[in-house]
């Protein structure tokens, strides 16, 4: 009954998507929603066990981008990586509603970190908390963003190495910070896999929740308060933070550059049942002024 339940969500989701990417079409005729619109075609004729393994090893869309070693998403490249989890979770739930239209497109916010009026502008200065291999902080950077990337795991930081040297190019710049952002400034544990280095988390109710096996790590854990004390920041202009349940620690170890900065905020709030609740109490606890929006996934404050 689980596995048939489990089946019929997989196939609910990718008519959803299939919807979408309709809908993107009909707003956008043009080579990659077709290719796009073609991917989840496939994958609603064959089913989710065929289309896991076409949508990564022979998707029309990633083959139009593929340059041998890496992807040239034409706003911003990234290495092509071994790890079937790790990218089809960054580009099918991130990196695809970027290079629509070099960013501009106009169905399914849910995952977009711009929305409700917030940019990132040329020259901002951007947090990027939970960096993983780049993707946001490379299109932060494509826009003219320069972009602090906080990433503590260090076969992560490995990725995110690479996509910094296949983007040096780019307007803005991208600076790697190994840390976790937390209310403390510690040592902590994270638990994580190698194959989902996407969901490595020091959460215990998030670790709970994994069906994966996962080994301890222990990472560099600073409150952004500190570290902008630490490095002499004078501004911060964007905030981007997608750290498995962590969000909450983060902003608490960020109330000055909340009061004194009040930088535009995108933060994720999917992975605690109270997130929405608590991460806005946070934030207008800290300074009253912000305006708060709340999209499906995200947290937007300005």
């Amino acid at each position: 009954m689980k596995k048939l339940v489990k089946i019929l969500k997989n196939r609910m989701l990718v008519i959803k998507k299939l919807g979408l990417f309709f809908v993107q079409l009909l707003l956008n005729k043009n080579i990659i929603s077709l290719k796009l619109f073609n991917d989840y075609f496939i994958c609603f004729i064959f089913g989710t066990r065929f289309s896991e393994k076409y949508i990564f090893k022979d998707s029309v869309i990633l083959r139009h981008y593929d340059k041998g070693y890496y992807y040239d998403f034409e706003i911003f490249k990234i290495l092509k990586i071994d790890n079937k989890s790790l990218f089809t979770d960054l580009f099918f739930e991130n990196i695809i509603f970027f290079i629509i239209d070099k960013g501009k497109n106009v169905f399914n916010k849910d995952h977009l970190y711009e929305n409700f009026g917030l940019k990132i502008e040329k020259n901002d200065i951007v947090v990027d908390a939970g960096a993983n291999i780049g993707a946001i902080s490379a299109y932060a950077a494509y826009k003219g963003a320069n972009v602090y990337a906080f990433e503590p795991i260090p076969e992560t930081i490995e990725y995110l190495e690479k996509t910094i040297e296949l983007n040096k190019n780019l307007p803005g710049t991208i600076k790697i910070e190994p840390f976790a952002l937390s209310n403390k400034t510690e040592k902590i544990k994270f638990l994580m896999n190698s194959n989902y280095l996407v969901n490595s988390s020091a959460i215990k109710q998030i670790q709970e929740n994994r069906d994966y096996a996962q080994k301890e790590i222990e990472v560099n854990a600073i409150t952004l308060d500190e570290w902008v004390k630490k490095n002499n920041i004078e501004k911060i202009d964007f905030i981007k933070a997608d750290i498995e349940g962590a969000e909450r620690y983060m902003l608490l170890g960020a109330t000055k550059v909340l009061k004194n900065m009040k930088p535009k905020l995108a933060i994720c709030t999917y992975h605690l049942p109270d997130d929405k609740q608590v991460l806005e109490k946070i934030v207008k606890d800290a300074n009253p002024t912000y305006q708060i929006f709340h999209g499906k996934m995200i947290m937007y404050a300005r």
